[in-house]
């Protein structure tokens, strides 16, 4: 059988406490962190009009 253990990013071990832990946000939190993320900002909605729908069977606007 293989031993499964799991470290933090800085190479500190995460006690069992700590791999059960989930931080609650609220949607506000998140909505924040989603608009402040420089990798992935929002669409606009040029952005939308460029994308082509995926179910053929539905009219396009």
């Amino acid at each position: 059988m293989t031993k499964v253990s799991k470290i933090h990013a800085d190479g500190s071990s995460l006690n069992y406490e700590g791999m059960n832990t989930i931080k609650l946000k609220s949607q506000t939190e998140v909505h924040k962190g989603a608009l402040s993320d420089p990798d992935a900002p929002p669409l606009t909605n040029k952005d939308l009009d460029g994308f082509k729908r995926v179910n053929p069977r539905v009219k396009n606007k």
